[in-house]
């Protein structure tokens, strides 16, 4: 359940703080590893296999993204 939560956490901040608050934070990797920290998970939870799926799942959005506003 925490990989969904990360990422639709991280593409929420995206969506609405200004470019400054996201760069400064690290950008979108930078923000799901601070929600990720931030969460109270289970002691199996790890960056291995919580943040980094949470991560390429961010990114894979990402790509859906450009592809749509390519299209035009």
């Amino acid at each position: 359940m925490a990989v969904p939560v990360i990422a639709k956490g991280t593409q929420y901040v995206i969506d609405t703080a200004s470019p400054a608050v996201i760069k400064a934070a690290g950008g979108a990797d930078g923000i799901a590893a601070r929600i990720f920290r931030k969460l109270d998970l289970d002691d199996h939870a790890s960056e291995q296999n919580v943040l980094i799926p949470a991560q390429v799942q961010i990114g894979a959005g990402k790509q859906r993204d450009a592809e749509w506003m390519a299209r035009g």
